[in-house]
Parts: C-alpha cells; structure tokens; sequence
C-alpha cells in the first residue's frame, strides 16, 4: 500500500527549520514506562524524535516510510533507522516498552496502524502520539501566518491536516488514555528561519507544485515590515497536544 508521502521532496528544509522537541517529554514518558528496553519511534521523519528518545532508552528503533527523510536523520549508537510503514513495521510481538509518533500521526491508517501498535506493545506498554501547529511569535506576525495558513494555502492543505488544526481532539484513538501535563518548545530563530518553516509546510510544496510560484512571495514584504531587520532574533513557540495511551 502507498503511504501518503507529503514531505519527501523537501526533507532537508523539514530537517533544517523544524523546532526541536522538548527533553522534559521525553523524560516525563520514559518515567511512566516500567522499563526502558526498547522504544519505537514511529514515522520518525529525520529523527528528531529518536534523538530525544535515546537519553532515556537503552534502544531506539526509528522507522519511516520516506528514504529521503531517513537519510537525513542523525546517526546515533542508540538508534537504529529502519524503512518501514507505521502499518507493517516488521517489529516482533510484545516487544516495546514506548511507542512515539511525533507529528505523524495523522498520516497513518488508523485500521491498520492500531492493530500493529497493539500487536508490538507490551502489555503496560504506552503510546504517545503528539503534534503541533503554528508557532507563536508575536500578536502582528501571528496574524499574518495565521492568514497565510487559512487564506493563501486554502485549498492545498489535506483532510488529515485538520487533526493537527484541532490540537488532535478529535484524532482516533482507541487506547485507555493517561492524563498528561502540557508540554511546550521554543526556538530562536531570524527571518530566514521564519522563512524556512513556512517554506517546509506541506501545502507550501503542494501549492507550489500547482500553481509554479511560492505562495510566500504574497506575503513576504509584510512579514519582515513586522519581523523588523532580517537578523534580528525572535523566540518562536509551539504548545504540544500530548496523548498517552495503556496497552492493557
């Protein structure tokens, strides 16, 4: 089966712009595991996820369908990158103590994806999937991306991507839920950084495709009239809608 592959051909501005996500998550699942074995990090992109997974698990197996993505991951002895579906992951039964999807998880058939985490989890094994949306910056510039999201790229965006506009309420998920505490991530970045983020959106390249101009371009001059110079340094910020799940 064909995965929906939306960020191959721009994996290495994904990997370039895309923020980082906090340690304190992943300390605060690796504390709910009864052991640290073997976690998987599932549609593990450039291996963001991974990274961070790999200061608190003895190993890490990070997976992903898309070989572009993998080849920008950070290799890491703790890790092992592997091409595979979220569906078929060729992961042995009862075999991982954490199961990650960052930002993916709305990608996934749902059908076929929570048989496979079942099947793979230990019993009190956990499932953490999250995401994240705009960034916060500043109440003029917030304004701005948040019109080039719903304005500009109207129409470019996928059905899937409205469960990350919906900070993943309304995403299936069929496992017995885990009360979490909020998470966020900050950056610093310039303008250039702004710029590559909205440039690794997946509508960006889809509207670009179509239409053989970048959508930024529409925007671009009253974005740095409110980002002021070009070089100055600004803190972005994302909230992370965090769902954790049991396997019992």
């Amino acid at each position: 089966m064909k995965f929906k592959d939306h960020f191959s051909r721009h994996a290495s501005i994904y990997q370039k712009f895309r923020p980082n996500y906090p340690d304190e998550l992943f300390s605060y699942l690796a504390g709910l595991c009864e052991k640290k074995e073997l976690a998987w990090d599932c549609g593990t992109g450039n291996g963001q996820a991974a990274q961070g997974l790999s200061a608190h698990f003895h190993k890490v197996i990070a997976t992903d369908p898309s070989q572009s993505q993998i080849e920008q991951a950070r290799a890491h002895p703790q890790i092992t990158y592997r091409l595979a579906s979220a569906e078929e992951s060729d992961l042995l039964d009862q075999s991982i103590d954490l199961l990650c999807i960052a930002q993916a998880l709305h990608w996934f058939d749902f059908e076929r994806f929570y048989p496979e985490a079942e099947r793979i989890l230990k019993k009190g094994g956990l499932i953490a999937a999250w995401s994240y949306g705009l960034p916060g910056i500043s109440e003029e510039l917030d304004s701005l991306i948040q019109n080039f999201h719903d304005e500009i790229l109207k129409g470019f965006w996928k059905e899937e991507n409205e469960f990350v506009n919906r900070s993943y309420t309304t995403i299936p998920f069929p496992f017995p839920e885990i009360p979490s505490p909020n998470f966020s991530m900050e950056k610093e970045g310039n303008f250039e950084d702004l710029l590559g983020l909205l440039e690794s959106f997946s509508a960006v390249q889809r509207y670009k495709e179509v239409r053989g101009r970048n959508p930024l371009l529409k925007i671009r001059t009253e974005l740095l009239h409110a980002w002021g110079a070009s070089e100055k340094k600004r803190s972005f910020r994302w909230q992370i809608p965090l769902l954790i799940g049991i396997n019992l």
